[in-house]
């Protein structure tokens, strides 16, 4: 699902035109973002939670040639979702 396909939901759905949508989703992803700068988690409740995970810097190895390398420190975000969208998911059998 790209932005446009949440517009176009959002819009039927709510029954807002989309100048209205588009501002909603704009504001919506700003406060996570912005929230997310400062280092807070954000909850969703029946969604999931979004969190900042900090990776230390490391030493690892170049697998072209087995040289070290200095892989540095990162912030990436994390997702995990609520138990009502785990649960929604469809089951796929093992082989």
């Amino acid at each position: 699902m790209t932005k446009e396909d949440l517009l176009t939901t959002i819009c039927a759905r709510a029954d807002v035109s989309r100048a209205t949508a588009l501002r909603t989703l704009d504001a919506v992803t700003d406060a996570i973002e912005l929230a997310l700068r400062r280092g807070d988690r954000v909850t969703l409740t029946h969604f999931g939670n979004f969190k900042v995970s900090r990776r230390p810097a490391r030493e690892g190895r170049d697998p072209r040639n087995g040289n070290p390398i200095h892989i540095p420190a990162t912030a990436t975000v994390k997702f995990t979702p609520a138990q009502h969208l785990k649960e929604m998911l469809p089951i796929k059998p093992k082989d």
